[in-house]
Formats: structure tokens, sequence, C-alpha cells
């Protein structure tokens, strides 16, 4: 059962002096070997070490810094000299020298200045744009004895508000209109002292008030819009010249800032953790995982650094405390265990079924997908979606996963001669060679689905068997192989008596033991009996790879009996067909695809994690950091 383990886990206790604080921490850090939890001795709560504001006003400044540059040029186009980790005092020099981070805001700033100019000038246009040919000059309407409002009312109000004014007869006003499509312009002149007229008037109505007041609108609109125009190419020439010299210092700068940033990162990581130590007046002491294969590196590195001077203990767990998830799996297969971990991370103390997951989920998409042409498009547009999603992401992972899958569809495609739905096996003289076919071995693909199915709930008791028994719950332990004996029998008196696959005995004989088995599973699990009577019909659940598969297939094969193109038509007809046949296998392909994805992953999750996966772990998160940059010799 090692396979199915996560790594074993050994938590650890180092005391040593206050003066190789500093130097152990970046050892640690370096290796990143020790997941760091809080200790609980008795001993004096620990602080950040001293540095730790002056590195953190630092890094907030190159991360500013960086994000303003990272606009002007890409960072993959900027070729980077190997750099090494600065010692700490270095660092905060080199920092404070970098002359550049000033004018870099200065000119930010400038350039957002400009952004939030040429955005006003816009909407000032659209204004001027929208009173052109009303004669209105805007600098004419600023009066403290005369009030004046403009707004945008939908066509079908503008009499309204025309005949509404009109009623107050006292109300002397001048308005003018102007058609906007939909809607109307309206400018309204009147005197100040009746603007609360104005206002109840319009209260009706829902209309999108324009802003005259704009510092921006200073002359007729026949030379507004001109006007601002220049405005406008003056605002973008400023904004052109401050890019320009920011491109300039990116060019430069961009690649120290970045390297600058990393150590800075780094640095503040390391003066930070100190807060989860203990301490005296004299020692230091911290607590953390490690995995027992890295037991004695570890120690050796603390003994090192510390030139000898040190304790180090394996120390068992807080109450209550779990030790870390640690999967130890081929890189390449690293999107089995972020999608695990999208979904629950595995506990240490129980079974992790990930390399179930890994070798299950390829067969169920394969055998429903079942097709080499859909298999070959889907690796393709799987691969493709690795290079333009982010790889800590949850689409890459998905993609990296759909690729692995896309080769078990090439191959079940192979053994069933499907290619977009055709078989070259008979045209070929190769009919022996097809392994299955779907619509001559539907009875074998449905006994082979269930048979996968019942293979897998099975699987699914025999591990919460042993999680149960890990955890000392003996009863509940034996509940589960109760529950494999009612299923199994259950299984063959159901086939027995309802399709008659079993002698009358042998289905009397296994429905008495299902019946005793579901007894005995009550008296130990009342819960578990209740399942039981349930999972007999799990295994049936899987049915659904016959039935997704067999649709796929017979649509295929549908497309290409009515809409595979022929020449004998003509050059036209030949070419719609084609469009419609690469257009109706696209639309069944993605289809097929997107069932193959979200049923395999429902039997895996749903049918068979559910019968022993608690999940809930907590990810073994070593203390270190993952460089891109910069390097750090060990020591």
């Amino acid at each position: 059962m090692t396979l199915l383990r996560t790594a074993p886990m050994q938590k650890v206790r180092i005391i040593s002096l206050q003066s190789t604080k500093y130097e152990l921490v970046k050892a640690l850090h370096n290796e990143g070997v020790l997941d760091v939890r809080k200790s609980k001795k008795e001993m004096g709560d620990d602080a950040p070490l001293a540095h730790l504001p002056r590195i953190s006003e630092l890094l907030v400044k190159f991360k500013s810094a960086e994000s303003v540059l990272k606009g002007k040029i890409k960072i993959n186009k900027i070729k980077f000299s190997e750099k090494k980790h600065l010692k700490l005092e270095e660092l905060i020099k080199e920092c404070e020298k970098s002359d550049f981070i000033p004018e870099i805001f200065k000119l930010s700033d400038k350039e957002r200045e400009l952004d939030e100019e040429i955005a006003s000038i816009d909407d000032s246009i659209k204004i001027a744009e929208m009173f052109r040919g009303t004669g209105i000059d805007f600098s004419m309407i600023k009066s403290d004895l005369l009030k004046f409002t403009a707004f945008t009312i939908e066509k079908r109000h503008a009499q309204k508000v025309r005949e509404m004014l009109e009623k107050h007869k006292k109300l002397n006003y001048e308005i003018i209109e102007k058609s906007l499509g939909k809607r109307t312009l309206i400018f309204i002149a009147y005197e100040a002292s009746d603007a609360n007229i104005v206002n109840d008037v319009l209260r009706d109505f829902k209309i999108i008030e324009i802003d005259l007041s704009n510092k921006l609108l200073f002359g007729s609109e026949e030379k507004l819009s001109y006007e601002l125009g220049k405005l406008r190419e003056k605002s973008l020439n400023e904004k052109g010249k401050v890019d320009s010299e920011l491109m300039k210092i990116a060019s430069k700068e961009l690649g120290r800032i970045v390297q600058l940033r990393e150590m800075l990162e780094v640095e503040v990581q390391r003066a930070s953790v100190s807060i989860y130590f203990k301490k005296t007046q004299a020692t230091f002491c911290v607590e953390g995982w490690v995995a027992k294969k890295r037991l004695a590196e570890l120690e050796g590195i603390v003994k090192r650094v510390t030139k000898n001077r040190y304790v180090f203990e394996e120390i068992s767990p807080d109450e209550g405390e779990m030790a870390p998830t640690l999967s130890t799996r081929p890189k390449w297969l690293a999107s089995f265990d972020y999608m695990m971990e999208f979904m629950s991370i595995p506990r240490s103390d129980e079974i992790d079924p990930t390399w179930i997951f890994i070798f299950s989920f390829p067969i169920f998409y394969g055998l429903m997908v079942s097709d080499v042409g859909y298999g070959i498009a889907s690796f393709i547009f799987a691969y493709l979606l690795t290079k333009v999603t982010d790889q800590d992401g949850l689409l890459y992972h998905t993609a990296k996963i759909w690729q692995i899958a896309a080769v078990a569809a090439i191959f079940f495609g192979l053994l069933s001669d499907q290619y977009f739905g055709f078989q070259l096996g008979p045209q070929l003289g190769l009919s022996h060679l097809i392994v299955f076919d779907w619509f001559t071995n539907v009875t074998s693909v449905l006994l082979l689905a269930i048979g996968f199915g019942l293979a897998q709930v099975i699987l699914g008791l025999v591990f919460g068997f042993f999680n149960k028994m890990h955890h000392k719950e003996k009863k509940l332990a034996f509940s589960k192989i109760t529950s494999i004996i009612a299923i199994l029998t259950g299984t063959i008196a159901v086939a027995g008596g309802l399709f008659g696959m079993f002698s009358g005995g042998v289905t009397v004989a296994t429905a008495i033991v299902t019946v005793i088995a579901i007894i005995l599973t009550a008296l130990l699990s009342g819960i578990e009996a209740t399942e039981t009577l349930n999972l007999i019909t799990h295994p049936l659940s899987y049915a659904r790879l016959l039935g997704f598969g067999m649709a796929s297939v017979i649509i295929a094969s549908l497309i290409d009996k009515w809409f595979t193109p022929s020449l004998a038509a003509g050059p036209i007809s030949f070419v719609l067909t084609l469009i419609v046949f690469i257009l109706l296998h696209f639309f069944n392909m993605i289809l097929t695809i997107f069932e193959g994805i979200v049923q395999s992953a429902r039997l895996n999750f749903v049918e068979f994690f559910s019968k022993f996966f608690a999940g809930g772990g907590v990810k073994f998160q070593p203390f270190g950091y993952r460089r891109k940059y910069t390097r750090e010799d060990r020591d």
C-alpha cells in the first residue's frame, strides 16, 4: 500500500543560538525542506528580524516600479545576465541608490494625469458633437441671473416636456432641440429664480443630464470640436513622450528591477518567518514538518550552519494536529495532483487515490471518445491550450490531463477501428484486427463498463477498510468487508434472477448470502448497511461509458452516411457538403470530448471516491522560494 500513501512525514524541533538564526533561516529557505509551524513550547514568542520594515518598504517600491514598466515591454524579451543574490547590507544599499525608481513614479503619475485629461477631452468632444448645428456658444452660458440645463431624453417624451413647460405661464425660457436618433437633445435657458419649476417638470422623466459646467466647453459649437481636437493631439503627444521615456527606462532597468525585487521578496520571507519561532535571551526554537526521507539531510544542514551548536529532536504532533500531505510523483503527472487539490487535498493519514485517478480517468475518457480522429484532434487542442494558459491555472492542468486522456482515446479508436466515424478495417481487409465493434459487440462493451464499475466500487470499499483500520475503527472497517460481500453476491443474484446468467441454485444461494451480509453490515454500521443497498446499483452507473460512447459513434456514422462529400455531385455541392461535414463532426467531437471529461471525472470523484475518501488534508508547504531571475549559492 506504500504506493497509495502520501510521503511519510516527521515533526521536528530545532534549537540553536540567536547568533546563528539568520544563517540557519537562510539555509532552510534555500533548501526548501521544512514546513515551518508555530511552536507551542513554553518559551517567549519571537519577532520578525529588525530589518523587515526597511526591506518591506523597498519591496513595495520595486514591485510598483516593475508593474509600471511591465506594461511597456514584455519581460520575456529581456536578456537576464546571471545575478547572484546580494548580501543583505549590499542589497539594501543597491536598492536605495537606484535613483531611477522616483523617476518611474513621476512619469507614471504624469501618464495617469494625461490619460485622465484625454478621457475628459473625449467626453467633451462627444458633447460638442451633440450640440453641432444648434448655434450655442458655451462661453456665453455662464451667468448669475440665468440658468442653463441640457439633457437627452427619449424622443417620445420630448413633446411632453414642452407641454409641461408651457403650462407654467409665468416661466420665461428658451428651448433648443436636436434629434439624436432614438433620443432628443434639449437645451433650456431660464431665469435662475425658476430653477425649482424646471426641476419639478423634469423630475417625472428619465433624462441623461449633460454637465455644462465642464471647463473644456469654452467656445461656440462650430469651433469647439476643432479646438478640442488640437488639445487632444497635444495631450497625446505629451503622453507619447512620457511613454517613450518609460520605454527607455524599461529596456535599460527592468531586468535589474526584477532581480532586485526577487531578492527583496526572498529577504522579506526570511525576516518574517521568525514570528513562528520561540526564543530565550540566548536561543531560539523552530518547529515544523519534514519528509522522513529528508530527515538526515535536514539535520546535516542544521549541524553545518550552526557549527554543531544545536539541538535536533523528533517530536510528536500537537493534539489534533495532522501531518501535511506531500505527494511524490513524476513532474509530468503533477496536473493530476493539482486536480486532486482542486477537489480536496488527501489527508496524510488516509489512502491517496490519485494513482487510481491517473489510470482510470484516461481509460474512461478513451472508451467514451474511442475515435482516432477525435483523439488526435483533442490532443492538438489540449496541447495548444497549454501554450496559451497560465501554468499555475486550472485550464492549463486540465489541458495536461486531457492530453494524456487523448492518447487513450486514440488507443481505443484503433481497437474499435473508428476514424471520424469511418471503419477502415473492412476496406483494407483487416476486419479480423478489430478488437471490438460498437455495433456488434454492445453486450461485451456493456459488461466491460459494468466490470469497471464493480472493480472500482469494491476497490473503494477496500481502501475504506484500510483507512478505518488505520484509525482504529474496527467495526466500521469490517462493515466495509461485509459490504463487499453483499455487492459481489448481490450482483450475481441480480444477474441470475433478471438475466438468467447463473443457475437457479447459484442465484438463490447468492441472494441468501447477500441478505446475511447486509444484516451483518447493519449490526456493524447502520449507515453502511443503508449505503450498501444503494451500492448494489452503483456499478450500473458505469454503463454511461457505453451510452455516451455509443451515442458518439452512431452520430459520427450518420454524419458520414449523409454528408460525406462527393466530387460527382459537382464542385459547389462538394464544397458546401464538405463544410457541413466538417462542422457536424466538429460539434459531435466537442460534445463527445466534453461528456468524456465530465463523466470520467464524475465516475471517479462521485462513484469511487465517495466510498472511502475523506479529504481535507493540509498541503506540505516548505519554507522556500522558487527563483526565476537570480541564484544563491548553497553554503
